[in-house]
């Protein structure tokens, strides 16, 4: 009697431990980013339906095959996706010393193994679910394994920690749901709802982001544009960290849009993230692309950009290498459209302007192409091309 006793109250406790490793997406409210929340959602979703479907009734504890195999891996994402050592740059509301999720998973893990006769014993689609947890894990760590040249091999201590971490949370939680049926099912359910409250804040956010927008619009219709500033300030830096791009620049837009009313030309080219003159550099070491803006071969380089509506001078800075008295032959296209062709005929930084119209703010990229390379040995010919910086002068924005 007392050994079953112990039994159980190591299952127990290996849930209770289980428990506080499934709180840990808590502390990251206020760091995570739509796209992560989203994530957090489909889980939600699954895991709630399982849950659901399978919730004891009346009096049977019978313990079904998915839902602790479903448990299991949903802790082992915890453990992967919420590491406190690794989120004190993004600074969530709690982190905890590094030590503490493996401890808990590694005491929950010798607790199971304390009530090991508790639990039933393995079955077929048990070890296809350690060999999908392996699998899954192990494709994250799998690239560290061989350096650049595939020549050596190292090992990647911290890596393989967390391998050996996941597969003890998958392991303690799949057991420890097993020991007692309406125990484990309540472990689920605490499992569920951490990451519910979680997602849940996630909609939160990105709804006050969208409520702030409104608000503004409706203080600008008031004329209030001290209020209008306020609103579309607080939306643009909530919708910024939730990556909700397209809130974000409507709401830069909008309180630029305000500021420049208010006559603070310089604050709202940097609502815009803009220079004075409503001006954007894109750097010479900007330049996405096989090899950034050396091109010196047929092959492009890019920028992805936010252009706001109005008139528009982009001005591309390069230089080139001629070769059998021909210059290099860029090709500019904005949005997949091309804007011209042109021969880079200085072998000094020289400035190539474009102009466009655009209708609507919208995020474009900005692509360069080197189109007529020439190399040869005898006699020595070289054409390449050489994208420096760029820059986008806004000669008339239309505010709304």
């Amino acid at each position: 009697m007392a050994s079953q006793s112990w039994r159980a109250g190591s299952i127990a406790s290996a849930q209770v431990l289980l428990g506080l490793v499934a709180l840990q997406p808590l502390a990251y409210i206020t760091v995570l980013t739509w796209g992560r929340f989203v994530h957090l959602l489909l889980i939600v979703a699954g895991l709630g339906f399982l849950l659901w479907r399978e919730r004891p009734v009346g009096g049977d504890c019978s313990q079904p095959a998915a839902l602790p195999l479903v448990v299991g891996l949903v802790l082992v994402y915890v453990v992967n996706q919420f590491r406190p050592h690794a989120a004190a740059a993004t600074r969530p509301v709690l982190v905890w010393p590094s030590w503490v999720v493996p401890a808990l998973v590694t005491v929950s893990f010798l607790a199971t193994c304390a009530g090991g006769r508790a639990v039933r014993r393995w079955r077929r689609s048990d070890w296809t679910a350690v060999i999908v947890a392996l699998l899954a894990v192990g494709a994250a760590v799998a690239p560290a394994l061989v350096n650049a040249h595939g020549r050596a091999v190292r090992v990647p201590w911290p890596a393989l920690g967390q391998v050996v971490l996941s597969l003890l949370a998958w392991w303690a939680g799949t057991r420890a749901m097993r020991g007692a049926a309406r125990g484990g099912w309540r472990l689920g359910l605490w499992v569920w709802g951490a990451l519910a409250i979680t997602a849940g804040a996630g909609v939160g956010q990105a709804a006050a982001a969208w409520y702030r927008e409104h608000q503004g619009d409706s203080a600008r219709a008031r004329h209030d544009l001290a209020a209008a500033t306020a609103q579309y300030a607080r939306a643009r830096a909530l919708a910024t960290r939730l990556g909700l791009r397209g809130t974000a620049d409507a709401a830069a837009f909008k309180l630029a849009g305000v500021l420049a009313a208010q006559g603070q030309e310089e604050a709202a080219a940097a609502a815009l993230g803009l220079q004075p003159g409503y001006v954007q550099v894109i750097p010479a070491d900007a330049w996405d692309g096989p090899e950034g803006g050396k091109l010196y071969y047929l092959v492009s380089c890019w920028k992805d950009l936010t252009l706001y509506p109005g008139a528009i001078e982009i001005r591309i800075f390069a230089h080139g290498d001629p070769a059998l008295g021909v210059w290099p032959l860029m090709r500019v296209k904005l949005g997949g459209v091309i804007l011209d062709d042109v021969f880079v005929d200085a072998k000094k930084s020289k400035p190539f302007s474009f102009f466009v119209n655009e209708p609507v703010a919208r995020r474009v990229r900005l692509e360069l192409t080197f189109l007529n390379d020439l190399k040869q040995d005898h006699p020595p010919l070289d054409r390449n091309l050489w994208i420096d910086h760029a820059e986008i002068h806004y000669q008339q924005v239309a505010w709304p």
